[in-house]
């Protein structure tokens, strides 16, 4: 137990790093790959997403919502740590949505009437 917290630890500091880096991962509709920094609406839809968990039992998911202000500083809206399955609900209003160590994500619903999934194809 010791072990997955010092582990956790050191995700919590790697995410917390990405959240306020800048490079970002490419995410298909529908899906969110299990590692990487989106923004939100271009590169991750808003709606709900399920994991199934951690990748591996010596890391937990790590992941969690943040909001850029117009100054650009990061305001950390969720951020959590699991090593069981996990939902999220990403929002229309969000910046970023980071994730770490986690299998892929796969949207289970929008957010609002229109299905913005639709409008890109997906």
């Amino acid at each position: 137990m010791r072990k997955v917290g010092l582990l956790a630890s050191a995700a919590v500091v790697a995410v917390s790093v990405a959240m306020i880096g800048t490079s970002t991962a490419s995410a298909a509709p529908g899906n969110i790959p299990g590692h990487g920094l989106f923004d939100v609406p271009w590169e991750v839809l808003p709606g709900t997403y399920t994991t199934s968990g951690p990748e591996s039992a010596d890391m937990p998911c790590i992941y969690g919502r943040a909001k850029v202000d117009g100054d650009g500083e990061v305001n950390v809206l969720e951020f959590e740590s699991t090593l069981g399955p996990a939902t999220v609900t990403i929002l229309l209003t969000d910046s970023r949505f980071t994730t770490a160590y986690c299998a892929d994500w796969k949207r289970v619903s929008s957010i609002g009437s229109l299905d913005l999934g639709s409008l890109l194809g997906s």
